[in-house]
């Protein structure tokens, strides 16, 4: 019984040992021949992290990316003793830094169309105080909160470097890629070039937008209820699944052993990604 159990620690070993060799080098492998991938993916962030005004490197985030992966893995294969579960966690993981990066940017411009309507009206009292439209944009730099004095105080910035006026609002509406702003940007650069009253027009687009914001303040809570209805739903089954797992952990084991038991885990995962996609679809409205 005793040489047995060796026998069994000994092949234990050897698996693991084996696997541990095969997944380095499928590791190395990636790494070097994924280099312009990564390259890539360093750019994307670079761009996003200054978009953002977040001043770090897009290493530390790849890095992140990769430690948050083999985590996830390691968790997954504790808690399963299975590949496939230990895969989609480290998968899942993966993803997390840009998620929060999503997270981050969808905030930023929300905060930034919040800003936008108090801003247009103080610009347009600026103007008919007199003031000039690069001196109406420096005081909104001086006097509103992060994130609209960082964008503007780059346009006047822009602008004392040689840039033109105009094509540093043109920058700015390029780099936000936001409804708003390009209404905004759009009619000052039409009114600024044609000598138009741009006082009244910004005091319109203001009006217009605070209607904008009401309704889509009234949509955007209806979505977030459907959305997460449908998100309860989806992760049901695996929390259950999950909870079945910690109590009993023999109880599920034929079920991940059984290749037409992964056949069904697959196609019951399938179809709860189908559902939640698909609600998420139904409940994007835009305004």
């Amino acid at each position: 019984m005793e040489d047995e159990g060796l026998l069994l620690g000994g092949i234990a070993l050897a698996t693991a040992l084996l696997l541990g060799l095969m997944g380095a080098a499928i590791v190395q492998g990636l790494w070097v021949t994924g280099r312009r991938g990564r390259q890539a993916y360093l750019r994307a962030t670079e761009t996003r992290l200054a978009h953002l005004f977040v001043f770090i490197g897009p290493r530390p985030v790849l890095y992140a990316s990769a430690g948050l992966s083999l985590s996830g893995a390691a968790l997954g294969w504790v808690l399963f003793r299975h590949p496939i579960p230990a895969a989609v966690a480290g998968g899942l993981c993966w993803t997390l830094p840009s998620r929060i990066l999503s997270h981050l940017e969808r905030r930023r411009r929300q905060q930034l169309e919040e800003q936008l309507v108090p801003a247009l009206n103080t610009l347009s009292s600026a103007l008919r105080a007199g003031f000039s439209l690069p001196q109406g944009l420096e005081r909104l730099s001086q006097e509103m909160g992060p994130p609209l004095c960082q964008e503007f105080g780059l346009v006047l910035n822009e602008h004392r470097l040689g840039i033109s006026l105009e094509q540093a609002l043109e920058h700015l509406r390029a780099r936000l890629q936001n409804e708003a702003m390009d209404l905004v940007v759009g009619a000052v650069l039409l009114a600024y070039g044609t000598g138009g009253n741009l006082s009244e027009v910004l005091t319109q687009i203001a009006r217009l937008l605070r209607e904008r914001t009401r309704i889509k303040r009234k949509i955007r809570s209806l979505v977030a209820q459907g959305r997460l209805q449908g998100t309860v739903v989806s992760l049901l089954p695996a929390t259950f699944g999950l909870a079945l797992h910690l109590l009993d952990p023999g109880l599920l084991a034929p079920v991940f052993r059984d290749p037409l038991g992964l056949l069904c885990l697959a196609a019951a995962a399938l179809f709860q990604a189908a559902g939640w996609l698909l609600i998420r679809r139904i409940t994007s409205i835009e305004v």
